[in-house]
């Protein structure tokens, strides 16, 4: 679910959620690179954001 094909520079695809080592939730992102007006950028996309619904309440750390 997170292999693309496509290069990816920064080489990271997500950030997890723990609890005393155990994943309760995960935030997954797609990036990506392009050209916007004659400039290089990197994408970033947001994909899946699942946390277990007990942790939901820390979910917005996953942004951080």
């Amino acid at each position: 679910m997170l292999e693309y094909k496509w290069e990816n520079k920064v080489g990271d695809k997500g950030m997890l959620l723990l609890n005393e080592e155990k994943i309760v939730g995960f935030l997954s992102y797609i990036i990506s690179a392009g050209i916007n007006k004659g400039n290089a950028v990197t994408y970033c996309n947001l994909s899946s954001w699942i946390v277990d619904q007990e942790f939901r309440s820390k979910s917005m750390q996953l942004l951080s």
